[in-house]
């Protein structure tokens, strides 16, 4: 049965990102399932994650992790950030379906708001990571 959504809802149809690092093998990813967002963490190429660990984050974090999404401008996000000139390093993909918007994005060595295949906590992207932390309740989540 396919989970509905209606506009006030806080929680998101889907949510999805992932988030993994070539030269180092390690690799995190949160999802929304099952009414529970769940954060795995490993290394490539294990059968089986070395984290995982679930949570049901509260309506108020759920809102302002929206908030914040607006703030950093998620919605106007590119489709791909791959930077063609680096042959390793982290790729990254983000889904979102919430409230009447969707969002498809990710990227090779590239993220919004950087220049090269480094990020910084004050880019759009870095911040994306800070709401995700604040929503999970997961420090360092990256």
């Amino acid at each position: 049965m396919k989970e509905t959504n209606s506009e006030n809802s806080t929680s998101p149809n889907t949510f999805k990102f992932y988030l993994g690092a070539l030269d180092g093998g390690d690799w995190c990813e949160v999802a929304w399932e099952d009414k529970t967002l769940w954060y795995r963490a490993g290394v490539l190429f294990r059968e089986l994650p070395s984290r995982e660990v679930s949570c049901t984050p509260s309506p108020d974090r759920w809102r302002r992790f929206w908030q914040d999404l607006d703030r950093v401008g998620v919605w106007n996000w590119k489709p791909d950030y791959t930077d063609p000139n680096v042959l390793d390093g982290s790729g990254w993909h983000l889904e979102i379906k919430h409230a009447g918007r969707e969002l498809k994005t990710g990227g090779d060595n590239g993220y919004p708001g950087a220049n090269g295949p480094e990020y910084s906590p004050d880019t759009p992207f870095g911040q994306f990571l800070v709401a995700l932390e604040h929503l999970t309740g997961i420090p360092g989540i990256v």
